[in-house]
């Protein structure tokens, strides 16, 4: 028996491709499917309300067998849901129309997940220049996979796409996707609350491809998407219970989420830093007690204390772009000012 013809008896895979006008990325997607060497996939295209000329005709004209579902637009979680109503696997994999996967991808993730309720790959951010060139790859989140790494570390990555997931504990729990902006952020804080038995393998199994030019939710950091991001991001806190996944999760915010909105602060204009100054400001002081500090020794009276907004703006931007302990440096910028002040 071939490894193809072995992984024709084993427990069926859907895969569920939520898609809004991008059927010519969508084939690419489809192709990724096409060549994976575990051949016991469904695949399910839910066409979020497409106006590009996306159909199953279409699909099918370019050699692709698939389910594919037409609904309103919705957005992408709720498709998503709407592929977790009409799948039929033992296991459940979410692929975005414009990203792809490695081949051996499917037959890994089912080889790792043995009686757990998720397993969690590797995925590779994969640059594409304007001409479709690729240009230059990084892994995501690194850290999570190093030996000894602390599993819990993992709800700071918020794909659903390096994942696979038993369809039955989904349905069971009542994991779904909410109809809101960055969807994925509650929905894996949903998945990391419901249990504790997933693991992660050290195998790649998605190619998230950014493309240069192509202008997405997760690239576009204006104060629109903090206000958005940062809503989200309260709730999911509110629904975690488990204190070291609240923990983690809250300084992965500051660390990697707000620091990004801050490292494009040139391009903001003086109302737009205000408003970065106080969000970040109102963050830090309300989940004070979840940070390290050890690691941020400075009193928290130092950033309470502050009157001068311009004065905390040009600190904190002066600071905020360095690499090495983040909120430290700013708190210790700031406890310097405060220090000298006559």
């Amino acid at each position: 028996m071939t490894l193809i013809e072995e992984h024709k008896s084993l427990e069926l895979v859907s895969i569920i491709i939520p898609v809004f006008n991008n059927k010519h990325l969508l084939l690419d997607a489809l192709q990724s499917c096409a060549d994976q060497i575990y051949k016991n996939v469904e695949i399910l295209v839910i066409d979020d309300g497409s106006t590009d000329g996306l159909s199953q005709a279409y699909i099918e004209n370019n050699g692709f067998s698939v389910k594919y579902y037409l609904t309103q637009n919705r957005g992408a979680g709720l498709a998503r849901n709407y592929g977790l109503s009409r799948a039929s696997g033992e296991y459940v994999f979410f692929l975005d129309s414009d990203d792809t996967n490695p081949k051996r991808a499917i037959a890994d993730l089912v080889s790792g997940i043995s009686d757990l309720d998720f397993v969690i790959g590797k995925s590779k951010r994969c640059f594409i220049d304007r001409f479709g060139d690729f240009n230059r790859s990084e892994i995501w989140k690194p850290a999570n996979f190093a030996p000894g790494s602390d599993l819990k570390r993992c709800i700071t990555d918020t794909l659903s796409t390096n994942k696979l997931y038993r369809l039955g504990f989904l349905r069971s729990n009542e994991i779904f996707f909410e109809a809101t902006a960055h969807e994925d952020i509650l929905f894996i804080c949903k998945l990391f609350e419901a249990t504790e038995r997933y693991a992660v393998i050290d195998s790649f199994v998605h190619h998230w491809n950014v493309r240069e030019g192509v202008r997405t939710l997760s690239s576009e950091l204006t104060l629109e998407t903090l206000r958005s991001r940062m809503e989200v991001v309260d709730s999911a806190i509110n629904q975690l219970t488990d204190e070291k996944l609240r923990r983690i999760f809250i300084r992965n915010v500051i660390n990697h989420d707000l620091k990004r909105y801050v490292n494009c602060s040139k391009n903001y204009k003086k109302s737009e830093l205000d408003e970065l100054y106080f969000r970040y400001k109102k963050f830090v002081e309300k989940y004070w007690d979840y940070l390290d500090a050890d690691a941020m020794p400075a009193s928290r009276k130092i950033l309470l204390s502050i009157e001068s907004i311009d004065l905390t703006q040009r600190e904190f931007l002066a600071v905020s772009n360095r690499r090495d302990s983040f909120l430290r440096r700013i708190l210790r910028s700031l406890a310097e000012y405060l220090k000298n002040e006559p």
